[in-house]
């Protein structure tokens, strides 16, 4: 999938899924020099019912969400 920048092409998206935790899309991409900066808004060209629609995306670094994990109390006992 296409990943652009005002217009331009900027990269491509190589893997996208919906996050039931997260409650959005979410995708792997290589993006150019220019416009791989954290906080960089981009557009992906996503494909819905044979119509293609270009979408909003913020670069960011991954992991894209850490959760709380939970871990054993060490104790003597």
């Amino acid at each position: 999938m296409p990943v652009y920048k005002n217009g331009r092409h900027a990269g491509r998206a190589t893997t996208t899924t919906w996050s039931p935790v997260l409650k959005k899309l979410i995708a792997l991409a290589t993006v150019s020099a220019p416009y791989f900066a954290q906080g960089t808004t981009v557009e992906i060209e996503v494909t819905v019912e044979a119509v293609r629609h270009r979408v909003p995306a913020t670069v960011v670094k991954t992991p894209f969400f850490k959760p709380p994990r939970k871990t054993a109390a060490l104790g003597s006992g």
